[in-house]
């Protein structure tokens, strides 16, 4: 067999010869089934139309001339001849017949299988169905991303951010400005101006009254004496001033910790100073 009986659908254009369209014919359930509508007068003969098909009736004696149309008014149905696709040399021939025949209200010849109005399509010089291009959608340009401003221009961090102490700040002019910016002197909720005269991190280079640790930078910081020996003679120290975790610990112990901690050098209160300093232990 040339083609599946039960594959896609086939007409009798499809065939070469009448005998392999009979034997297909019969392999889809002819004559008792014809899925296929090969057989359309139901006598039990596909395709009559093909070369080698039994003949009933002579065939009309001008063989090359286009298929007379058969009269839709005739009262004997044994004057009907089925036509098909391959009985047609172009598609503008099955066309016109196709029209001839009632088309496209009525199609007794089965020339239009889909329906569409369009008889015979694998015949040379049939209308290609036009596929209508999807347009491509536009292309909507990325905006460039705007740099972000900082919240507070010329200020190294949020006065409302994370807690800050004077270790954090490069320059005193720094401290000060941020300090100011998050309601210094009447608020100062970073605890960088300890004796409330209204300058933060006095121990800052570039503070007012700026005065260097005297002795050896190297050597550790020598303890400020505790409150009870004047309470102008206390020097704030913070996680800035000391190189080494271990520096500021020992310094954070003498000073009373971890029952006291006028430094503020241990914020999280879990006894242990300055845990941004090289050396503090991990969490």
């Amino acid at each position: 067999l040339p083609f599946d009986p039960v594959g896609p659908d086939r007409d009798c254009g499809d065939f070469e010869s009448w005998w392999d369209a009979q034997n297909f014919y019969l392999a889809a359930g002819g004559p008792g089934e014809d899925p296929h509508r090969l057989d359309h007068n139901g006598d039990g003969t596909a395709c009559e139309a093909l070369p080698g098909a039994p003949k009933d009736d002579p065939e009309p004696e001008e063989s090359d001339s286009q298929p007379t149309p058969s009269s839709s008014s005739a009262s004997d149905e044994d004057e009907f001849i089925d036509r098909n696709c391959g009985d047609f040399d172009t598609w503008q021939q099955a066309q016109a017949f196709y029209l001839s025949e009632g088309g496209p209200d009525a199609d007794p010849h089965d020339l239009d299988r889909d329906g569409d109005g369009v008889p015979c399509r694998s015949l040379p010089g049939a209308p290609e169905d036009e596929v209508t291009p999807t347009p491509e959608p536009a292309s909507t340009p990325t905006p460039e991303p705007t740099p972000e401003e900082p919240a507070h221009p010329g200020l190294p961090f949020d006065p409302v951010g994370p807690d800050r102490d004077c270790g954090d700040f490069e320059s005193w002019r720094d401290a000060q400005n941020f300090y100011l910016a998050a309601g210094g002197p009447d608020e100062d909720p970073h605890r960088l101006d300890h004796n409330g005269d209204g300058t933060a991190c006095e121990s800052l280079p570039g503070a007012p009254n700026y005065d260097p640790e005297p002795g050896d930078s190297d050597s550790q910081p020598t303890p400020s004496p505790s409150p009870s020996s004047g309470e102008n003679e206390f020097v704030d120290r913070n996680c800035g001033d000391f190189e080494t975790w271990q520096e500021a610990q020992d310094f954070y112990e003498a000073e009373g910790g971890p029952s006291e901690d006028p430094h503020r050098l241990d914020r999280d209160g879990d006894g242990t100073a300055c845990e941004s300093l090289p050396g503090a232990p991990k969490e």
